[in-house]
């Protein structure tokens, strides 16, 4: 994926190109026209960047804001996580101060378009799996509470198999 480049808008194909890669773990990278120069936002993904996946890698969608000039690493970033969110609004309002009026309502909107295409996290359900041990009476029932949905499936395959 790349964004658009520096024209004052950004067009709906763009958006969407966007939205389907960050929902399937692609990395992107989006530029945009300053007083200093280009700056950019780097999309990182699990799958990375096309065709061979090796650059922009990420565990979870990433998004580091570079201002030209500032080598002390990326300006701000937001990782998909439990403070997305708060790291998107710090992208935004970092970038402020170095992007023009027209380059900011594509920045805010490509924001919006990442943020509604990462899959929101579940908390994780907590499991036991082969670490089950019981003392005591064997109880089907107190054995079957303590599995998630998965282990349970695979016990049973096992069973019949």
């Amino acid at each position: 994926m790349t964004a658009a480049n520096t024209a004052p808008s950004i067009t709906e194909a763009s958006l969407r190109l966007i939205h389907d890669d960050v929902r399937a773990g692609h990395a992107g990278i989006a530029t945009f026209g300053g007083p200093r120069g280009l700056c950019w936002v780097e999309i990182l993904g699990p799958r990375g960047m096309r065709p061979d996946g090796r650059l922009l890698v990420a565990p979870v969608p990433t998004l580091r804001l570079w201002v030209p000039g500032l080598d002390l690493g990326p300006l701000a970033v937001a990782a998909a996580n439990d403070e997305f969110g708060a790291g998107l609004r710090s992208i935004e309002r970092r970038a402020g101060d170095h992007l023009p009026g027209d380059e900011m309502a594509r920045l805010s909107t490509i924001l919006r378009v990442v943020q509604g295409a990462v899959v929101k996290r579940r908390r994780r359900l907590p499991s036991v799996g082969p670490r089950l041990s019981e003392e005591g009476v064997p109880s089907l029932w107190g054995w079957a509470s303590c599995l998630t949905l998965g282990d349970l499936e695979a016990a049973l395959s096992k069973a019949v198999a």
